[in-house]
């Protein structure tokens, strides 16, 4: 047996479709903002999410932006306390920002650009995993770069270009895919090309160190031992994912392009509820006489709230699986120009359910109007 709500829907669709509509829009908006702030952690963290690493050191983190951000700082002689644990085979210290230049084209032109080194060797744990293996002999190679796709797109080269770093000529060795540039244009050195190109000398500081354990170890046993050790020296150790998930934070949370994000996804957020709202408190207002009708025919007060909250919450429910579809297709096109909406699952959820709140808000404003109507309502 249908209910009376849905088949007021159904027999009265054309004023509710623009409900609908709105509602959709509503919800891609919220969802394609969000994604966007998401994204870009995501994009600017990528390369510390392809580490090989067990284990990563960090100095403590009073707040996330200290202890993940750029200014977090190791002396490069706290490497002997990592080594004094028998589980460790390896330790490296990891500080991949070498600096920024100017590439020059052969045009003529140029773009802003960052440099970023990347250790080619066998047993380094910075060559991220999605690379292939012979991008090694590439980058070990004296002058060679390699650029990420909306990188090489960006600077408008490919494979064998040649390009002018701080007087230094470079080739494009290769381009690869998986490694969003997060909205920057990143080159990638081996460390000796990378200090050529910035004119920069070894550092006494890194930025944090990774540690790679023997096989049989224990990551979570070998983290609660080297903690008291750790602390002494202001550091801690950490998995890696924490490591990404930290280093997106922070760099959301120190760029000003990352609080332009921010601010426009609360603004997005703000406007899309607010006009969301309106529009189906509007369509509510606007079947007052039918709601008359249903008084002059003796339903309850309580009986046509009920049929105003079904209604909402099932105009909600019609909206949001097409808003996700439209937010999953704008993702696509968005990659399309190497702009990364980044929708999780959680994600998902949580704009779904935001959707559905509005809806049902937008029934309980309506409702002091809805039942007060009276029979009278169908002689105006």
């Amino acid at each position: 047996m249908i209910s009376l709500a849905r088949a007021n829907l159904i027999h009265d669709w054309q004023r509710h479709v623009t409900a609908i509509v709105v509602l959709v829009l509503a919800g891609l908006l919220m969802t394609t903002q969000l994604g966007l702030v998401s994204g870009f952690a995501e994009s600017s963290s990528e390369l510390e999410r392809q580490l090989r690493a067990d284990v990563v050191v960090i100095p403590v983190a009073g707040t996330s932006i200290r202890g993940f951000g750029r200014r977090g700082a190791i002396p490069t002689r706290r490497i002997g306390q990592i080594w004094m644990h028998n589980d460790v085979e390896f330790v490296q210290g990891y500080s991949p920002r070498q600096g920024s230049a100017q590439w020059l084209t052969e045009d003529g032109s140029s773009e802003f650009i960052l440099i970023y080194t990347m250790d080619p060797g066998e047993d380094s744990m910075t060559f991220p995993r999605r690379f292939p293996e012979s991008v090694r002999s590439v980058l070990a190679t004296q002058g060679m770069v390699v650029l990420p796709r909306p990188t090489a797109r960006a600077l408008d080269v490919d494979v064998g270009s040649s390009g002018e770093i701080n007087g230094n000529t470079v080739v494009v060795g290769a381009v690869v895919e998986g490694l969003p540039s997060g909205f920057s244009r990143r080159v990638f050195a081996s460390p000796q090309t990378a200090r050529e190109l910035s004119s920069t000398r070894p550092q006494q500081f890194v930025r944090s160190y990774l540690v790679r354990l023997r096989e049989d170890a224990d990551v979570d046993r070998f983290i609660d031992e080297m903690s008291p050790l750790l602390s002494r020296y202001g550091l801690q150790a950490i998995r890696p994912e924490e490591y990404a998930a930290g280093r997106g934070i922070a760099e959301l949370l120190t760029s000003s392009f990352g609080w332009i994000l921010i601010g426009s996804a609360v603004f997005g957020l703000v406007v899309g509820c607010g006009i969301a709202s309106q529009t189906l408190r509007g369509a509510f207002l606007a079947q007052l006489r039918e709601f008359g009708s249903l008084r002059a025919l003796g339903v309850s007060k309580r009986r046509m709230a009920a049929v105003a909250m079904e209604q909402a919450f099932l105009t909600g429910v019609v909206s949001v699986p097409i808003a996700i579809v439209l937010s999953h297709a704008a993702r696509v096109v968005a990659r399309q120009f190497d702009i990364v909406i980044a929708l999780s699952t959680e994600l998902v959820i949580g704009t779904s359910v935001l959707l559905l709140v509005v809806a049902l808000v937008a029934g309980v404003v309506s409702l002091t109007a809805v039942t007060r109507v009276e029979p009278a309502e169908l002689l105006r």
